[in-house]
């Protein structure tokens, strides 16, 4: 997204998938709240407010499991390689925001959320799209997905995503592009 805004016109196409513009810490709050009450508000309001490092990995459980029907697992967490030198990622997050820079893009842009998701919810996709020029952009929401929408609901994922890219670059996709 940042990319495309900083170089329009150099992107054939753009997959904006589980994202937001901006962070906005009250949304994904509420969001979580709405989902898991408020035990699990106050938890991810410590995280992405700046204070993960007090909350155990047993109290982030319920928070995790609310991020869809699909959570990485212990295969998943094994393979996780955690670089120390970006231990910033969630501050910088923090101040992320080009909302006001979504209209420079100018290339054909699928925006795919999970319905479900909390974390970047359908709100958010739709103030990516609101900010985008006109015909710009499409948006997809993915029912009874998460934040991992590719892992959900794969059957209903890959054909949107599949069916996108091959209209935005007028090749025929398959297994080996």
């Amino acid at each position: 997204m940042v990319y495309a805004t900083r170089h329009p016109g150099h992107a054939g196409a753009l997959v904006l998938q589980s994202t937001f513009a901006r962070f906005d810490l009250g949304r994904i709050v509420e969001e979580f709240r709405r989902a898991g009450g408020d035990d699990v508000a106050a938890i991810v309001e410590r995280v992405y407010g700046g204070d993960s490092r007090s909350v155990t990995p047993e109290e982030w459980a319920p928070c995790w499991r609310l991020v869809g029907p699909w959570v990485p697992g212990e295969q998943e967490r094994k393979r996780t390689v955690v670089n120390a030198d970006l231990k910033a990622g969630l501050e910088v997050m923090r101040w992320f925001d080009v909302l006001d820079q979504l209209a420079r893009i100018e290339c054909p842009t699928l925006l795919c959320v999970g319905e479900l998701d909390v974390i970047t919810p359908v709100a958010a996709a739709r103030e990516i799209a609101d900010g985008l020029s006109d015909g710009v952009g499409r948006l997809e929401v993915v029912e009874g997905a998460g934040h991992f929408a590719w892992k959900d609901a794969p059957e209903r994922y890959w054909p949107i995503v599949t069916d996108f890219l091959t209209t935005a670059t007028g090749r025929r996709l398959t297994s080996g592009n």
